[in-house]
């Protein structure tokens, strides 16, 4: 897989980004977006006050099925609050391909988020670009 094809697996639409990409290079942008999603998680634990072992059920139901109401919906909130979820608007204004970070209510922005928190959920916190590429 090349470069452009990676990329476009890892922001889906989410074009904008391909901007920051350029800016600081495909290997310093995913470890900012590891290095972003888990301070979300630390966000998620200061407020909340769970361990990580109860974040990780609630992302682990997240990442099975993305329209999940069987979590904290508070965790939601927050995933939302931060930009790394969307509610999905009942109008169609274009048309988009189901995909597994794609659901009827909720999708992650991009799909790297779902790669991300589908890697912690495995690995834990200590993860890696390279554990995040063996994702993809």
């Amino acid at each position: 897989m090349d470069n452009s094809d990676l990329i476009i697996k890892l922001i889906g639409g989410c074009l904008r980004v391909i901007f920051d990409i350029r800016q600081v290079g495909l290997d310093k942008w995913i470890e900012s977006i590891i290095n972003h999603v888990k301070n979300i998680i630390f966000k998620i634990m200061m407020d909340l006050g769970p361990s990580f072992s109860e974040v990780k059920k609630n992302l682990d139901k997240i990442i099975d099925n993305v329209n999940t109401l069987e979590i904290d919906m508070r965790v939601r909130r927050i995933l939302i609050g931060k930009n790394l979820m969307i509610y999905m608007i009942s109008t169609q204004i274009s048309k988009i391909d189901k995909d597994f970070w794609i659901g009827k209510l909720w999708s992650w922005q991009m799909p790297i988020y779902y790669y991300v928190i589908k890697t912690i959920c495995e690995k834990g916190l200590d993860i890696d670009k390279e554990s995040i590429l063996n994702q993809v």
